[in-house]
C-alpha cells in the first residue's frame, strides 16, 4: 500500500447531472460517466478510504472552485468556460468555493485529521503546499484517484511524478466524461510518469493492472 491517498475533486457539482454547459461534455452521452461514478468510482474510493484509514496513512482531498465569488481568480480558459455556461444555462461549471456543491461528495467525505486542499487550478500541486506536506510526513509513494481522469486527476499525478514521488493512478477509482480520454490518459501516464493499479491491488497486494 502507498504512503498516502489523494482524492481529487469528487465534489457534488461533478457527480450529479447539471444544467451547466461544460464544453468537455459536448457530443458525449455522459450518463455513462455518472453511472461509473455511482457504481464504481465512489464504491472503490470507499474501499480505499477504509484501507488507508485502517493503516493510519495520510489522506488528502482536493476540491476545485473559484476562491472569489466572481470567479476572476480562475485560469483564462476556466473563466471562459464559466462565462459561456452562464450565458447559455444560467449556471457556472466551476462554482464558488463557499457553494455547498463545491464540497466533497457526502459518501466519501473527509473525517477529522484528513487534509482538504481547496484549489483554483487543475493541478493540486500548482497552488498548494501538497508536495511539501507529503514530504514532511515522510510520504514518498502516492495513490491518486478522483475526477476527472484526463484533467485534474492526471494533472495532479503528473505534477507529483515530476517532483520525484512514486505515483500510482488507481484506474477503477477514476472516471472521465469520455472513456476514450480516460484510457488514453491511463496509458500515457503508465508510459511516462508512474504506475497504474486497481483498487484491489492497492488494498491487497502489489500486482499492477495491464
Amino acid at each position: 500500500m502507498q504512503d498516502a491517498l489523494i482524492i481529487i475533486d469528487v465534489q457534488a457539482c461533478f457527480v450529479k447531472p447539471s444544467d451547466a454547459s461544460d464544453p468537455a461534455t459536448i457530443g458525449l452521452d455522459i450518463q455513462d460517466f455518472f453511472k461509473r461514478v455511482d457504481t464504481q468510482v465512489i464504491p472503490n474510493i470507499q474501499l480505499l478510504l477504509e484501507a488507508f484509514r485502517a493503516a493510519n496513512k495520510a489522506i488528502f482531498f482536493g476540491e476545485m472552485a473559484s476562491l472569489k465569488p466572481d470567479g476572476s481568480d480562475l485560469s483564462f480558459h476556466m473563466r471562459r468556460i464559466n462565462e459561456a455556461s452562464l450565458s447559455s444555462s444560467g449556471q457556472v461549471v466551476m462554482p464558488y468555493l463557499d457553494d455547498r456543491d463545491a464540497r466533497t461528495d457526502e459518501r466519501i467525505k473527509p473525517i477529522d485529521g484528513e487534509t482538504v486542499i481547496r484549489k483554483n487550478t487543475t493541478g493540486t500541486v500548482a497552488c498548494s503546499s501538497l508536495a511539501e506536506d507529503l514530504r514532511s510526513r515522510g510520504c514518498t509513494s502516492i495513490a491518486v484517484t478522483g475526477l476527472v481522469t484526463d484533467c485534474c486527476v492526471g494533472q495532479t499525478a503528473r505534477e507529483l511524478s515530476d517532483r520525484d514521488f512514486e505515483v500510482t493512478l488507481v484506474e477503477d477509482a477514476c472516471a472521465s466524461y469520455s472513456s476514450t480520454h480516460h484510457f488514453s490518459t491511463i496509458e500515457s501516464f503508465k508510459s511516462f510518469h508512474g504506475d497504474v493499479e486497481t483498487t484491489r491491488s492497492v488494498t491487497s497486494g502489489p500486482e499492477t493492472s495491464g
